[in-house]
């Protein structure tokens, strides 16, 4: 049973950071984000650090907020958005320099990208 709930949990990190990701292009905080779908902010986090998992329709309301196909929300092999094959080797190298880092600091340092550019 741990070996599923480890898959699960590591399904809800990875759903995490996506909807993070695709949050921040459309330019908008937890707050923001939170207000919009008529939750709380602190459940937007949670659900961004793998802490807490959505609902089916939670994940439509979600995808139709933020204007994607409910499918975006699992695209976990383009999450990165970076364009071209070019790419693909830094974006793994910087993967596995984030492995294994909280995911506050994840969290934060992709706030700060997200300012950046």
């Amino acid at each position: 049973m741990g070996k599923k709930r480890d898959q699960l949990q590591k399904f809800a990190e990875r759903f995490g950071d996506r909807l993070a990701t695709l949050r921040a292009q459309r330019h908008l905080t937890q707050e923001r984000l939170a207000e919009l779908l008529d939750v709380g902010a602190t459940y937007v986090a949670k659900l961004e650090t793998g802490t807490r998992k959505p609902s089916f329709d939670l994940v439509c309301r979600i995808a139709q907020t933020l204007g994607f196909p409910a499918r975006e929300l699992f695209n976990f092999d383009d999450d990165t958005d970076w364009q071209g094959a070019a790419w693909e080797g830094e974006a793994r190298q910087f993967r596995e320099l984030l492995a294994g880092k909280p995911a506050k600091d994840v969290h934060l340092l992709r706030e700060i990208a997200a300012k950046l550019w």
